[in-house]
């Protein structure tokens, strides 16, 4: 299997990382937000039963620096 980096955590990377997760992928949750990290990692982990791999620091040349 792979792994996928969900970059943020919104409705979008929710969706996205949880079918990935889903599927027997390693996601990595990517944010500048521990909390919202945290959150959906723990969502994501209680949805497969396994654990999501987390980095609460972003890289400001994946996006761009915005």
């Amino acid at each position: 299997m792979s792994t996928l980096s969900i970059i943020g955590t919104g409705s979008m990377a929710a969706a996205i990382a949880g079918r990935t997760a889903q599927a027997g992928h390693t996601v990595e949750v990517i944010s500048r937000d521990a909390a919202k990290a945290r959150a959906l990692a723990d969502k994501l982990a209680a949805s497969v039963g396994r654990e999501v791999k987390l980095d609460v620091t972003l890289d400001e040349s994946l996006i761009g620096g915005l």
